[in-house]
């Protein structure tokens, strides 16, 4: 990890190596705050992947263990009477549901309503039409995941998963490394209640929620609400070439 002149950090981890983070929030944001944090630093709100690449290189340092929230967002749909997650990750302010409607969310979920959308809402459709290319879809049949970081031929059940790999990325195995070098034999992904799901969805709706990097902990979170809080770090790319 490098710490530039004007406190921004750059990492070597892979796939990572032509971003630059901002310093992290002082206080913990919601969703909408996070947003207009990264915005007056000239980025865009970390994803899952970007929070974990950081948490690994920071190594405790940079507030990088404390909560994190993020723009990964996890759709939750049901199809065929079975219920799937999606995963966007997209850091278009325009196509990203978190960064384009992070105050409308924010709203909703604090006024203690679900974030409940149709699947032809512009953003929503887009989202699935992408993760179903990526494949970016899972089914739910567990509210929690427990997952052991434990190695075997360079491997783990953790980075390994396709929920994790779904929420990290080509993290998901450092991650778990990270994990087990921390002493946690397992990691966990916390998922939407299934049974509350089977209740809100049709075969038409949704309901989004956002994506979190848990404090100092082995959780992943792909269960929180837009009013939750967390610390945010901003991303931008310092690529020569980029726009």
């Amino acid at each position: 990890m490098v710490l530039t002149k004007i406190q921004k950090y750059t990492i070597d981890l892979p796939g990572f190596e032509n971003l630059e983070f901002t310093e992290s929030s002082e206080d913990n944001l919601d969703i909408s705050d996070a947003v207009k944090f990264a915005e007056r630093e000239k980025s865009i709100l970390q994803s899952l992947p970007e929070a974990a690449a950081f948490r690994i290189e920071a190594d405790g340092k940079y507030d990088a263990n404390r909560w994190q929230v993020t723009r990964s967002t996890p759709v939750y749909f049901k199809a065929d009477g079975k219920i799937y997650v999606a995963v966007d990750h997209s850091p278009d302010s325009k196509k990203n549901i978190v960064l384009a409607r992070a105050q409308e969310g924010y709203n909703v979920n604090k006024a203690g309503r679900e974030c409940i959308l149709d699947k032809k809402d512009k953003h929503i459709a887009r989202i699935l039409k992408e993760a179903e290319k990526n494949g970016n879809i899972a089914e739910i049949v567990n509210d929690e995941l427990e997952l052991s970081t434990q190695l075997k031929n360079g491997k783990s059940e953790f980075g390994q998963n396709k929920t994790a790999q779904m929420l990290l990325g080509n993290v998901s195995e450092p991650y778990a490394k990270w994990l087990k070098k921390q002493g946690y034999q397992n990691g966990f992904i916390y998922l939407a209640n299934v049974s509350k799901l089977d209740n809100l969805l049709t075969a038409n709706n949704t309901v989004v929620r956002s994506g979190g990097l848990c404090n100092d902990d082995c959780v992943v979170d792909a269960n929180c609400n837009f009013s939750n809080y967390g610390r945010a770090r901003g991303v931008r790319s310092n690529a020569k070439n980029s726009p």
